[in-house]
C-alpha cells in the first residue's frame, strides 16, 4: 500500500468561515488538498480530498486517513502482512505519530 499527499491546489473563493476578514486574505484563493492511498495488491486507489477549512496536512490527518482506509476497505479481507510505502516527508509520513499508529495496529 502506498500513500502520498498531492500538492495544494487553489480554488477561487469569496469568503471563509472562522477567518479574520482582511483584504489580503479575501484575495487569496482557498487551498484544496488530496491524500491518495494506492492498494498495490488490488490496483485500486482511494483519494481523500479536503479543503483547508476541514484540516491541514498533519501527522494526525495522515493517521486518520490510513485508519479510515483500513477500517473501511481492508478490514474484511484476510491479509497477513501490510507494507506501507511513503515518501520521506517527515512532517506527514515519517514521524512518531505514524509509528505509534502502526504499532497500535499490530497490538
Amino acid at each position: 500500500m502506498t500513500s502520498d499527499s498531492d500538492s495544494e491546489h487553489e480554488v477561487p473563493s469569496k469568503r471563509r468561515k472562522g477567518v479574520r476578514n482582511t483584504d489580503k486574505y479575501k484575495k487569496k484563493n482557498a487551498s484544496v488538498n488530496n491524500f491518495g492511498i494506492h492498494n498495490l495488491g488490488e490496483n485500486s486507489c482511494t483519494c481523500y480530498v479536503y479543503h483547508e477549512g476541514i484540516t491541514r496536512k498533519t501527522p494526525d490527518d495522515v493517521c486518520s486517513f490510513l485508519n479510515h482506509y483500513l477500517l473501511n476497505f481492508v478490514r474484511d479481507k484476510t491479509y497477513k502482512e501490510l507494507h506501507l510505502f511513503a515518501d520521506n516527508c517527515a512532517g506527514q509520513n515519517k514521524n512518531h505519530a505514524l509509528v505509534r499508529f502502526v504499532m497500535a495496529l499490530v497490538e
